[in-house]
Order: structure tokens, then C-alpha cells, then sequence
């Protein structure tokens, strides 16, 4: 987990992110920083997967794919 950490931390760094697939520390969301544009995300989202079978929960916008969504 602290070698994650440090590549995470050199990333952000540069204006770069890593985005664990799998594994990683405990609580991680496997993005590391927030997203962006979360209601821009969470509408592109919506659109392409309207009834939220694609990956639910997969993107840390769960709370604002549920505003736009309704």
C-alpha cells in the first residue's frame, strides 16, 4: 500500500492520477482525487447507462448520479 501511495503521490504531482483496477488499501476509492466535474460525470453516465447496470458504484459520484438522474 505505500508503494500505491508514493506512485499516487508523484502523479498528482505532475497533474497526473493512477487509477487502481484492483487490490490497494482498505477505504480507497481507486481514483484518489475527486472527480473533476462530478454532475458533467454523472449526466454522461446517465445517458449512456440509464438504468445503472454498467458498473454501479464504479465512479465516486453516486450522490450526484442520483440528483441527475431523477
Amino acid at each position: 500500500p505505500d508503494d500505491w501511495l508514493a506512485s499516487r503521490a508523484v502523479a498528482h504531482e505532475f497533474g497526473g492520477w493512477m487509477l487502481r483496477e484492483a487490490g490497494g488499501p482498505p477505504g480507497d476509492d481507486g481514483f484518489g482525487l475527486p472527480v473533476t466535474a462530478p454532475v458533467v460525470s454523472a449526466r454522461i453516465k446517465t445517458a449512456f447507462d440509464p438504468e445503472g447496470r454498467m458498473n454501479p458504484g464504479r465512479l465516486p459520484i453516486a450522490a450526484v448520479a442520483a440528483e441527475v438522474a431523477s
